[in-house]
């Protein structure tokens, strides 16, 4: 067994050759020195992807703790469209999607937020935007990998267990990125090119994706350069359907009644439950000049079934297309000097500029989701004529009168630009003693200037059927006029009689950034052949800012101009439906021409009824606030390797100890007006761990871990403001700056089998024991109880002793222990050739295999806990949020000298995003049907492929196809009725393209 040695990779696609180190950075993961490596070094020279595959073995097989890694090589030939996706490969990793790629990972079922980053050995975090259905704006701690082009990193590594000399903020992993570095190639000079074309064939958009890398030495190999920038373009089209929730049947004022029907039964055991009072404008009208329909038979029970508390129809029916245009420049330099052979010191620098100018379009019934608060608008003014429903309570076929049609139409204009600088060294000063250090920072800001809505709309519309008996995912819609005819909608300010208000500009830009100041310094002896010490500090300023801004009033529209139309301010979206595969769906409908209406009525003049209000808007105020976070660390660890015992036993132990002060600034509103309110909060955190390997043969491994680890609370709960009513009881509503962090005890034991050195067979169990957590709660007490500041009280005439409800998140105790396994097999099909005989192409075959599954208990409240408490009534328990319980994904190659193939399946089972559901119905009826338990996506596959071809020894072919099967999009309320959300596709994506390398 080689236990240390270099791999020396000659990367087809990069050129490069990478050190066995998987994303350590000289600091904070201090490298094995020079003087600890053995005096024979043994040099295995390979190629391609079985080099990436054996590179990123040596990793895992070297760590202390439980690391998996993906290689260059992986990510230049997976067909990958960024991070993410590669990311998603690895054991326990799995995705949430944007716009049809990879977005956040969830690790080991803990979501975005219990992940940390590091690029280069320096923690990061990105943000950007995406649709509502796909999170919106991040405002939170995840990370958004899609911001960054994958080639233009060398290694990926997870981190699933602990080290004292490791950054502590990470309940499921820490993933270190890791750019290349001039020292890492083994020849003075290596150009790289690479070129492809895209093509999605549903947006039928043909986009550029090119990159290059150039690196070289100087100077006896002491000095090097290198410079790398990958650019693309990408052009996606997203249609489907979507429901925007479900609504119950007593929802929104109920609906008009048929007439004369009593509205307050006394019939015993009478299962629906309208509305107290007749809904309408009087006891023989709807509205004014609109009916009720005969008080029949038929009417009666239509209105009965679609009056019952536990019937469900969809919240905001709509077909829907998305459009996106999105551009990314990455941009890497690293320059790197060895002065002597034990000092070498690097400069990193990394740059990204994602851009994305995303349309969407809906054709939508509104009524559903409107209240009675509009005289003629609303769902209290509809006529159920017909409603048929499942088993679950579920509309599946109807027919309405007076129902509001919508065109919604949404323009955001998106960028995110990311830097990063650091500088880090390492100096040998004797033979024993190593010190290195890294001082760097990172910003990361995202703009949204533009994040414009605009509709049309049409009212009291008859005819309307929605019949979803033969396709529930897409239903048939017949809205009863002509939907492409422009004049058939209004875009105005007040209804025929000026009592409603229908039409809306909505301008809502909002901004976050990001900022990381960082510096570490280590100092490690080894003190003999058995032990080493390490101890080391790190000083880290994190700051977040965010921003939004709102109109005075969204319905306040101008009077048209003269000369303008509804024919000049609209264009037609066409071709809808490509792939969809219902019947009577549309092809097509009106929609709002966004620079015609911006050029008629000035709305981006930022003056008049278009002028844009902050914190003086109640509802922009809430995104106005800053965190900042200070911290210190210092962590004491001690490797060792020994062979006291039978076998090899290495490893780590150590602890680290943490100090954070936080302040927290945001805006309560106080008797209507703004008022800033800052807070300061720290505390600190004793995280011990330890890492054991036990080489029970050169080949057989089992590797164990324990450790305390913590999370920091997410940035929106530190957030101070929020809502501060002193009129009448003495409320509170906001976030909660003074929480501290989630703490759990983790446990690791995993089985490694390498029977050569491009093979693994793996298998790992793993407990996350939460002892605290986050939860949502109601207070009540004395005021000064909440440790708020007094002057908040100051001219109200109210006392820090007045008793007080006060809304905030606060930790809480953890729920039941997450556990689960890994399997990992990867294994090359030489032993075919070697051991059976057959011929000699057989052994070019492989394939990588990995399994995860995941168990847990989590404790929700579907109500409103009272004082930290949550009633038995309204006590759920249900799987954890984002935590899938299998999650698999596989890989057979083939792979020669000239001619590499590979085809990626991707599998990950359903998972729920919100518990209870976001519109969850009545828990207290003691009727299953009244509620709706949670908010989920159900399982998905994916398979991408990658065929390439080596033509001369320096330019090698490429094809790629991402999304083979078209795999769609969905989300659904319910886990019983699993009653549709979100149904939409995005096609496939294809790349052709030539590599060219020296």
């Amino acid at each position: 067994m080689v236990r240390t040695g270099e791999i020396r990779l000659r990367s087809l696609a990069c050129g490069a050759s990478i050190l066995v180190l998987a994303g350590g950075l000289a600091g904070p993961a201090l490298a094995q020195s020079a003087a600890q490596q053995s005096a024979e070094v043994d040099e295995v020279v390979v190629t391609g992807f079985r080099a990436a595959i054996q590179s990123a073995i040596a990793v895992k097989r070297e760590e202390s703790g439980v690391v998996d890694a993906i290689k260059a090589e992986d990510i230049a030939k997976f067909p990958d469209n960024n991070l993410a996706e590669s990311l998603q490969r690895i054991p326990g990793v799995a995705i949430t999607r944007s716009a049809g790629e990879g977005r956040n990972i969830t690790v080991r079922g803990l979501g975005p937020g219990s992940t940390r980053v590091r690029i280069n050995g320096m923690e990061a975090l990105t943000t950007t935007g995406g649709s509502d259905a796909d999170g919106g704006a991040n405002r939170n701690r995840q990370f958004d990998f899609n911001v960054f082009a994958s080639e233009l990193f060398n290694s990926l590594a997870v981190r699933k267990t602990a080290s004292a000399s490791v950054e502590e903020g990470s309940l499921g992993a820490t993933v270190d990125l890791t750019t290349s570095r001039p020292f890492d190639f083994g020849r003075d000079q290596v150009l790289s090119l690479s070129g492809q074309m895209g093509y999605n064939d549903l947006s039928k958009s043909w986009d550029p994706r090119v990159a290059g890398l150039f690196s070289k030495t100087f100077l006896d190999d002491t000095f090097g350069v290198l410079v790398s920038v990958a650019y693309s373009e990408r052009g996606v089209r997203e249609e489907g359907f979507n429901t925007v929730r479900w609504g119950e049947g007593t929802s929104n004022g109920g609906w008009c009644s048929p007439l004369g029907y009593d509205t307050n039964p006394s019939a015993a055991g009478q299962q629906f439950n309208p509305t107290t009072a007749a809904a309408g404008s009087s006891a023989t009208n709807c509205f004014a000049g609109d009916p009720r329909i005969p008080g029949t038979p038929e009417a009666i029970a239509a209105y009965e079934r679609a009056s019952d508390r536990g019937s469900w129809h969809p919240r905001i029916p709509r077909y829907a297309r998305l459009d996106y245009d999105q551009e990314r420049l990455g941009i890497t330099g690293a320059l790197q000097w060895k002065p002597t052979d034990r000092t070498t010191v690097s400069f990193d620098y990394l740059y990204s500029n994602y851009k994305s100018h995303r349309t969407e379009n809906y054709l939508e019934a509104i009524s559903f989701s409107r209240n009675a608060s509009s005289p003629e608008f609303g769902k209290a003014y509809m006529i159920p004529r017909v409603f048929d429903t499942d088993e679950h309570g579920t509309l599946t076929y109807g027919e309405f009168d007076n129902v509001d049609i919508r065109i919604e139409s949404r323009e955001d204009k998106l960028e995110t630009i990311f830097s990063q600088y650091s500088l880090s060294g390492v100096h040998e000063l004797t033979d024993t003693i190593r010190i290195s250090g890294m001082i760097g920072t990172s910003k990361s800001s995202f703009k949204n200037p533009i994040q414009t809505t605009i509709t049309f709309d049409r009212a009291n519309q008859d005819g309307w059927i929605y019949d979803a008996r033969d396709n529930p995912l897409l239903p048939n819609i017949t809205w009863g006029f002509d939907i492409t005819d422009p004049n058939a909608f209004t875009f105005t300010n007040a209804s025929a009689n000026g009592t409603v208000r229908p039409s809306e500009v909505r301008l809502r830009p909002q901004f976050v950034q990001n900022s990381f100041d960082i510096g570490a310094g280590d100092i490690a002896w080894e003190m003999n052949d058995t032990f080493t010490l390490k101890v080391g500090a790190t000083w880290k300023k994190y700051v977040n800012d965010g921003q939004e801004y709102r109109r005075a009033s969204e319905f306040a529209l101008p009077a048209m101009p003269s000369g303008v139309t509804m024919g000049s301010l609209s264009e037609q979206l066409t071709g809808f439906g490509d792939g969809l595969g219902g019947d009577g769906i549309p092809s097509g409908w009106v929609i709002p021409d966004f620079d015609a209406v911006a050029q008629a009525y000035g709305i981006y003049s930022g003056t008049g009824t278009f002028a844009l209000l902050g914190i003086e808007s109640s509802n922009a105020r809430g995104s106005w606030r800053t965190v900042k976070e200070e911290s210190a660390a210092y962590y004491a660890q001690v490797d060792f390797d020994t062979d006291i015992l039978p076998w090899r036993l290495r490893g780590d132990f150590g602890v680290r100890y943490v100090d954070t002060d936080v302040t927290a600034q945001g805006y309560r509103t106080l008797n209507s007006a703004p008022s800033q309110i800052t807070v300061e909060n720290s505390y600190d955190n004793w995280l011990p761990s330890a890492n054991v390997v036990a080489e029970v043969t050169p080949d057989f491994l089992v590797r164990a871990a324990a450790a305390k680890v913590m999370v920091r609370p997410g940035l929106g709960s530190l957030n101070p403001g929020g809502t501060f009513n002193t009129t009448g009881n003495l409320t509170i509503s906001a976030g909660n700056p003074f929480l501290k962090p989630a703490k759990a005890n983790t446990y690791d034991l995993s089985f490694e089998w390498y029977p050569g050195g491009d093979s693994l067979v793996a298998l790992g169990f793993f407990i996350k024991d939460f002892k605290t957590d986050f939860s949502t709660v109601r207070l009540t007490g004395p005021f000064s109880s909440f440790g708020l500041p007094a002057e908040l009280l100051e001219g109200t005439g109210r006392t820090p002793n007045d008793e007080a409800q006060y809304t905030t998140t606060i930790n809480t105790k953890g729920g039941d222990p997450l556990k689960g396994f890994e399997v990992n097999v990867q294994q090359p099909f030489t032993f075919l050739v070697d051991r059976f005989g057959m011929p000699e192409w057989t052994g070019n075959f492989g394939a990588l295999f990995n399994y995860t599954y995941v168990k847990g208990t989590s404790i929700f409240c579907a109500g409103t806990p009272v004082n930290g408490e949550c009633p038995a009534n309204l006590t759920l328990e249900n799987r954890p949020t984002n935590v899938s319980k299998n999650a698999y994904n596989a890989t057979l190659f083939y792979e020669d000298a000239k001619f590499s193939a590979r085809v990626s399946l991707s599998h990950r089972s359903k998972y729920l995003f919100a518990v209870p559901s976001g519109n969850q119905g009545n828990l207290t009826t003691g009727r299953r049907q009244d509620f709706q338990d949670a908010d989920w996506v159900p399982s998905t596959t994916t398979v991408d492929a990658n065929v390439s071809y080596q033509l001369t020894e320096k330019l090698r072919l490429t094809l790629e196809a991402l999304n083979l099967t078209d795999e769609e999009s969905r989300q659904f309320n319910d886990t019983d009725a699993q009653r549709v959300w979100t149904n939409h596709h995005f096609g496939r994506q294809f790349y052709f393209g030539a590599r060219y390398s020296f």
